[in-house]
């Protein structure tokens, strides 16, 4: 019973706030039980504490946007105007179980071991915060089964992908078919083990062609690189800076690296908010 026919109007409205609990086997909270704290609450807040930690480049914008996509899989599955103390191990063990199986509307493949963890993580993280930051009074129960997948199984995962490898010949035939600047990167590469976030980002005064040192902190970490370039290495960077294409953007001017549109290499945003992977310049050009 949602209202009298006389007014059904209220009790249509009464029906949409009882449904997603009916729905569910849940009883549903009386209409003046008010408080209490939303899933949509809490992502906002969740978001709005990491985007301060992106401004102060605590974290990157590429790990703020992996956990903007979580956050929009929690409220799909949980719903937004769900209350966070409703939330039972049985919906973690639910959601769990569709992130296993395929990821459904929010990608086209199947959710390996290591997306399947950091999905897994991300959740948590997003509960922790919300409960460290006063929102519920207690810690979230996740259950016995919402948990990271078991070392066997990022183990056998590993075991069945292709050794990522290149062979002296293939690298050969790719410093010689590269061009000028991606010469200098594939050498960096070799020489010091840059990848390709690093390789974006060095400025020109981290390589000291004298000197023969390339000095550049990891992006991620903020731990210290030195590397003592090979000749050839030298060789390859002091072309690639020689026919260096000027930069458009000014805060791009001290870049060791520009693309031939004069804009960076680095790319960490996504192309547009329903796609969930990075358009990375530097892998399209390799």
């Amino acid at each position: 019973y949602f209202g009298s026919l006389d007014d059904p109007q209220a009790a249509l409205a009464e029906w949409n706030r009882q449904a997603p609990d009916l729905m569910e086997g849940r009883l549903p909270r009386p209409a003046d039980d008010t408080e209490g704290v939303t899933v949509r609450m809490a992502v906002s807040k969740f978001l709005t504490s990491k985007l301060d930690l992106v401004n102060t480049r605590e974290i990157t914008q590429r790990h703020f946007d992996d956990l903007y996509c979580t956050c929009e899989i929690v409220v799909c599955e949980f719903g937004g105007d769900r209350r966070v103390d409703d939330l039972r191990p049985d919906d973690f063990a639910g959601i769990r179980r569709k992130l296993a199986k395929t990821r459904g509307d929010w990608a086209s493949k199947n959710c390996g071991a290591w997306a399947l963890g950091s999905q897994v993580t991300r959740i948590r993280s997003l509960f922790k915060h919300t409960y460290e930051a006063g929102s519920i009074d207690r810690p979230m129960g996740f259950g016995t089964d919402f948990k990271r997948p078991t070392k066997n199984a990022f183990r056998r995962e590993r075991e069945q992908k292709p050794a990522k490898m290149f062979e002296p010949k293939e690298l050969r035939r790719m410093i010689k078919t590269a061009g000028t600047q991606l010469r200098a990167m594939i050498y960096l590469g070799l020489n010091c083990g840059f990848g390709n976030s690093e390789l974006g980002k060095p400025p020109l005064n981290a390589v000291n062609l004298e000197t023969g040192w390339v000095e550049f902190p990891r992006p991620k970490t903020g731990v210290a690189h030195r590397c003592n370039l090979w000749p050839e290495t030298k060789r390859a960077l002091k072309a690639a800076i020689a026919e260096r294409s000027e930069p458009k953007d000014p805060q791009h001017a001290g870049l060791l690296f520009v693309t031939k549109y004069g804009t960076s290499w680095s790319k960490e945003r996504a192309v547009s908010p329903d796609k969930r992977g990075v358009a990375n310049p530097l892998s399209a050009e390799f």
